[in-house]
C-alpha cells in the first residue's frame, strides 16, 4: 500500500477545485483543465490536417480555367464542432435554451485560446 500512497496523493491533488475557478463556486479540477487542453489541440490538429488535405484537392479542380476559391475558417464553426465533439447534441441545447455551464465554456475559451494564440 505504501508504493500507492504517492501515486493517490498526485492523483487526489488534480481532482481538486482549481482556485480562480473556485472563487467562483465552480469544481473544475486541474485534470478537467489538461484534458480540456489535450482535446482542443487533438482537435486542432485534425482541422489542420483536413484543411491541408482539402487546399490540396481545391488546388487542383478548376471550373472554366480558374481556381476554385476555398473559403476560410471560421471560429464559431470550430468551437460549435468541439463543444458538439465533447457532448454531443447537448452543447447546441443549451446554448439554444441559455443555460449556463462552466464546463462548456471552459471547452470553448480554450478552443479560442488553442486556436489563436498558439499560431
Amino acid at each position: 500500500m505504501m508504493v500507492l500512497q504517492p501515486i493517490t496523493a498526485v492523483y487526489q491533488y488534480i481532482l481538486t477545485p482549481v482556485a480562480p475557478f473556485a472563487g467562483f463556486g465552480l469544481k473544475t479540477s486541474t485534470l478537467n483543465l489538461l484534458m480540456t487542453i489535450q482535446l482542443c489541440l487533438a482537435l486542432r490538429q485534425i482541422r489542420e490536417s483536413l484543411k491541408h488535405k482539402h487546399f490540396k484537392c481545391a488546388s487542383g479542380k478548376q471550373s472554366g480555367g480558374a481556381i476554385t476559391a476555398v473559403e476560410s475558417r471560421s471560429f464559431v464553426r470550430d468551437a460549435l464542432t468541439t463543444l458538439v465533439v465533447v457532448h454531443g447534441g447537448e452543447a447546441m441545447i443549451q446554448y439554444m435554451l441559455e443555460i449556463e455551464s462552466p464546463l462548456c465554456d471552459t471547452y470553448f475559451w480554450c478552443a479560442f485560446w488553442v486556436d489563436y494564440i498558439s499560431t
